[in-house]
């Protein structure tokens, strides 16, 4: 399926392919719960940029290896290149055209203690 991710000023904009959401990802971690994102990974070449690349910023903290990419005018937080599995991308499901969230199953992602959760669903070793 086609979807559309768009930003809330409309300044950018982006499509990507992936099977039918079903589910979406609920992260406490620090910068997850504070902006309200639930993620659901892509590959990172399913993502095409419709408009607005030069009203993109990234953020970084931490490891300084994720990024974190937000439209600089209205500061909405579209997707993120993770710092492990750097060929994908986790979309905002908040900010995806069609998408209803209390139709998708919630899954639980204790980012607070990242590297073990990441351990225990086999992301890193």
């Amino acid at each position: 399926m086609e979807y559309t991710i768009k930003c809330h000023c409309g300044a950018v904009e982006a499509k990507f392919e992936s099977d039918p959401i079903t589910a979406g990802v609920d992260c406490n971690c620090s910068i997850c719960s504070m902006k309200g994102a639930i993620q659901h990974r892509i590959p990172k070449d399913c993502l095409q940029l419709i408009k607005g690349k030069d009203d993109l910023n990234t953020y970084r903290f931490n490891t300084m290896k994720a990024e974190h990419y937000f439209c600089k005018h209205c500061g909405m937080h579209l997707f993120a290149q993770p710092r492990v599995s750097t060929e994908h991308y986790s979309v905002n499901l908040r900010c995806v055209s069609g998408i209803n969230l209390d139709d998708l199953e919630m899954i639980k992602f204790d980012g607070i203690n990242w590297e073990d959760s990441a351990r225990k669903m086999g992301i890193i070793e």
